[in-house]
C-alpha cells in the first residue's frame, strides 16, 4: 500500500499550543525524574534502616532483613516502571522545543513519536495496575 504524503500546516494558534505544552511537559518530566530519584534513594534507605533495626531488636533480624529487601525491591521496580514514560515525555518536550526553535519538521515528528510512546506505556501500565487491583480485590473477597 502506497503511503500518501502531504504537507500539514499548523496554524499559529496550534503552534502556540504545542509550544506551551512542550514547556509544561518539560516541567512534568523533570519532576518525574526527581520522583524517580527519590524513590531509589528511599528504597536504599529503607533497606538500610530495616537492616539496622533488625540488628538492634533481638529476634527480628531475619524478618526485618526480608521486609527491607522487599521494600527496596518494590521501590526500585516502581522507579524503573516510572522511568520510561517520564523519559519519553522528556524526549517529546525537548524535540518539540527544538522543532519550533529551528522550524524542523523531523524534530516535530520525533517529538510526536515520543509522545505516542509515552501514552502507550502509560496506558499499558494503567491497565496492568487496574488488573492487579481487581485481582487483589477478588483475593480479599474470595480467599
Amino acid at each position: 500500500m502506497e503511503e500518501k504524503k502531504f504537507d500539514l500546516q499548523l496554524q499559529n494558534l496550534a503552534q502556540g499550543f504545542l509550544k506551551e505544552v512542550s514547556k509544561w511537559t518539560f516541567v512534568l518530566a523533570v519532576l518525574g525524574f526527581i520522583v524517580i530519584t527519590v524513590l531509589c534513594i528511599y528504597g536504599l534507605f529503607a533497606f538500610a534502616i530495616f537492616k539496622a533495626t533488625g540488628s538492634i531488636l533481638p529476634g527480628t533480624g531475619e524478618m526485618m532483613d526480608s521486609f527491607g529487601t522487599a521494600l527496596n525491591t518494590f521501590y526500585i521496580i516502581a522507579a524503573g516502571i516510572l522511568f520510561f514514560p517520564v523519559y519519553f515525555l522528556f524526549k517529546f518536550s525537548v524535540n518539540a522545543q527544538k522543532a519550533f526553535k529551528n522550524n524542523d519538521s523531523e524534530a516535530l515528528t520525533k517529538s510526536l513519536r515520543s509522545l505516542k510512546a509515552h501514552y502507550k506505556l502509560t496506558g499499558i501500565t494503567t491497565f496492568l495496575v487496574l488488573v492487579l487491583c481487581i485481582l487483589l480485590f477478588l483475593e480479599v473477597l474470595f480467599p
